[in-house]
């Protein structure tokens, strides 16, 4: 019974994710937001800053489920080294709060897309032909996240007698998690100080354009933040249950 629990526990994480992956492919390949504007004007506000808070919305949540899942194996690895329960219980209560950060931050970045795609065609477009061969690597890192993070989630009682295991569900979780940021930031980065391309903005280079000049210092940078950032979510949430 506790199996199938799981199973059914990943398997409904994993459709949410299919289903909202599925119908932002049908929307691009159904050329709905084709047109040969530059751009278009989002309704009662600019459409930089409807852009601006998705991004803003969609980064706040991503940084909570990249950070909280560092912050969970360490103190689920703290409980089984010192033979500690409190530490156990700690981090499995931060994973509880995992299951559904993870889905509003899936539909807030599949809010950005749909706005990026509709406001800024152009710009798209150029993007996609500059990054097509990094996507491939960003559904397996989210579908890879998604088992991990389900798996790592329900399989704690399964495999209290097997740490290990469970541990190493966790450094998955991390790993593939760290894999989105990576990639993600190449774009972002790029915007800034492009890199790989010619005078006239072709690409010359696929790794030049992902191994720009601030790649790495904004992936540390990002890494370094999204803990600090989710320690305080985490501390806040701690003095809550503690009053």
């Amino acid at each position: 019974m506790e199996g199938r629990g799981v199973f059914k526990g990943v398997l409904k994480g994993l459709t949410k994710i299919l289903a909202i992956l599925l119908v932002l492919y049908l929307i691009y390949i159904s050329g709905i937001f084709d047109t040969k504007d530059a751009y278009r004007s989002f309704p009662a506000i600019n459409s930089r800053v409807a852009v601006w808070v998705a991004a803003e919305l969609h980064l706040l949540f991503a940084a909570f489920v990249l950070a909280v899942p560092i912050f969970a194996v360490i103190s689920e690895y703290i409980g089984y080294r010192n033979k500690e329960e409190q530490y156990d219980k700690l981090a499995r209560e931060m994973t509880g709060l995992l299951v559904a950060a993870f889905t509003i931050t899936a539909l807030l970045g599949a809010s950005l897309f749909l706005l990026v795609l509709a406001l800024y065609p152009s710009f798209f477009q150029y993007m996609k032909g500059i990054f097509s061969f990094t996507i491939p690597f960003y559904v397996v890192f989210i579908l890879g996240e998604v088992v991990c993070v389900y798996l790592y989630r329900y399989t704690w009682d399964m495999l209290k007698d097997n740490k290990r295991l469970h541990l190493l569900i966790g450094v998955g979780l991390n790993v593939f998690g760290t894999g989105l940021l990576i990639t993600a930031n190449a774009w972002g980065q790029f915007m800034l100080t492009p890199g790989g391309v010619n005078e006239a903005g072709q690409l010359v280079s696929g790794w030049a354009a992902v191994n720009n000049p601030t790649w790495i210092p904004m992936i540390i940078h990002r890494i370094i933040a999204n803990v600090a950032f989710s320690g305080f979510v985490v501390g806040a949430y701690a003095a809550y249950k503690f009053f």
